[in-house]
C-alpha cells in the first residue's frame, strides 16, 4: 500500500508521495471527516490494567529554569481523587483498554462534537525497544480494540506517530509497514485520494527534511 497523506500539524495540508503539499487529497471526504480529534490510549486503572497509568503522571519540570524553581515537580498525581488532567472525566478515571468505554467515547465524539476522525496515539510496535511514552505506557495492544470501536460507531481512524529513542525515517518506514500489515484493510482506516492512508507525526522536526524526503519521494 503506498504511503499517502502525511501531516505534522493539520490533516488538510499534507505531503503525499509526490512530495507536494495538497489540500485536495481530502476533497472527496464528507465534512465530518475533515474534523479530527487526537485520542490518547494511555489511560489505565487497577480494575482493568492492574494499576493506574497516566492518570498518575509525574509533574514535569518547567523548561525555564527560573520558572521551574517556583513550582513543585517530580511528584506524581494520586488517582482516583487527584489526576493528571485539566478536567475530571464524568466517568472518573477510566481504562483505554475497555471496549465499552472506547465505543462510548467514539459515539460521544461523533454526536456531541461532530468529530468524524480520531488520531490514535502510537509509539511503535511492541517489538521495538523504547516504544512507550515517558511514563512507560505502550499503546500498541489497544489499537485493535480502538479501531473496532471506531468502526462500530462510524468514526474513521488515522495514526498519530509518537517519538521514541532512535526514531529515524527508516524506522518510521518499518512502523508504517507494520501498521498497514495489520490494519491496512480495516474499515475504520481513513484514506486520502488514491486510497492512501493518513498519518500524523509528532516531533517530526527531530528528523532532517532530507531524510523525510528520502522516505516520502518515489
Amino acid at each position: 500500500t503506498p504511503i499517502a497523506a502525511w501531516a505534522t500539524a493539520t490533516p488538510l495540508f499534507s505531503t503525499s508521495t509526490s512530495g507536494a503539499g495538497r489540500a485536495d487529497e481530502f476533497e472527496h471526504l464528507p465534512p465530518e471527516q475533515l474534523i479530527h480529534a487526537f485520542y490518547y490510549l494511555w489511560y489505565g486503572t487497577p480494575e482493568v490494567d492492574g494499576a493506574y497509568t497516566h492518570w498518575n503522571h509525574e509533574v514535569l519540570p518547567h523548561w525555564n529554569e527560573e520558572t521551574r524553581k517556583r513550582f513543585l515537580h517530580g511528584v506524581r498525581f494520586e488517582p482516583p481523587g487527584e489526576i493528571h488532567a485539566p478536567f475530571f472525566p464524568s466517568r472518573g478515571p477510566y481504562s483505554s483498554s475497555s471496549p465499552a468505554l472506547l465505543r462510548s467515547h467514539m459515539a460521544e465524539l461523533r454526536d456531541q462534537a461532530g468529530v468524524g476522525v480520531v488520531a490514535l496515539s502510537w509509539w511503535g510496535p511492541l517489538w521495538r525497544k523504547g516504544s512507550s511514552d515517558t511514563q512507560g505506557v505502550q499503546t500498541d495492544a489497544v489499537l485493535p480494540m480502538a479501531l473496532d470501536a471506531a468502526a462500530a460507531e462510524g468514526v474513521k481512524v488515522v495514526f498519530h506517530l509518537e517519538p521514541y529513542p532512535g526514531r529515524s525515517a527508516d524506522s518510521v518506514k518499518e512502523d508504517l509497514l507494520d501498521l498497514l500489515s495489520r490494519f491496512g484493510s480495516h474499515p475504520a482506516l481513513l484514506r486520502a485520494k488514491g486510497d492512501r492512508p493518513v498519518f500524523y507525526v509528532y516531533d517530526s522536526y527531530h528528523i532532517p527534511p532530507r531524510e523525510w524526503a528520502r522516505l516520502l519521494l518515489p
